[in-house]
């Protein structure tokens, strides 16, 4: 097993055998009481719920193989990080598309993440699939603005990316 990421609150691993990733989550203590509280979902059970709500609205994530509290497999989706594909095809006209179709399917559906920088999604046969969804929050009550889900996302994508999701925003 390759250690890819090794972060205080995250670590990542690759499985060359199985083809397969597996992250493992260490939260800082404030946010183990959160989730014993049940104020928020642990790491691995978020990811799952995640990744089957975004699987209901047809926005393609990893394959979950196995999940825990803090533990997650998914199999390995072979494709390009979306910020190297858009930096490759800056022209692309239906991955943009798809990604601002994408964004503004999330918050519509009161998905709230804080970091949607491109490196956190991958493109693989003209599709894209979204990565790291422990940190996603499908909210319920206390709903994000769209400007604060904005406020967000501004500087963290191409500026005609960014003009974009404003535009279409405008229109629907």
């Amino acid at each position: 097993m390759e250690a890819i990421v090794t972060h205080p609150r995250s670590s990542v691993f690759y499985d060359k055998t199985r083809d397969l990733f597996i992250k493992k989550f260490t939260p800082k203590l404030s946010n183990k009481i959160k989730y014993f509280f049940k104020l928020r979902k642990y790491p691995g059970q978020n990811f799952y719920y995640i990744s089957s709500f975004l699987g209901s609205l047809n926005i393609k994530t990893p394959i979950v193989v196995t999940h825990s509290n803090y533990y997650v497999e998914t199999k390995n989706i072979k494709g390009i990080s979306l910020e190297k594909f858009i930096e490759n095809n800056p022209t692309n006209k239906k991955i943009i598309d798809d990604f601002t179709s994408l964004v503004i399917t999330l918050i519509n559906n009161n998905i709230y993440c804080g970091d949607l920088s491109l490196d956190n999604f991958m493109v693989k046969d003209d599709e894209i699939y979204v990565l790291d969804l422990e940190d996603y929050r499908h909210v319920k009550f206390f709903k994000h603005t769209k400007e604060e889900f904005l406020k967000r996302l501004k500087g963290k994508i191409p500026k005609y990316i960014f003009e974009n999701i404003i535009k279409k925003l405008q229109t629907t």
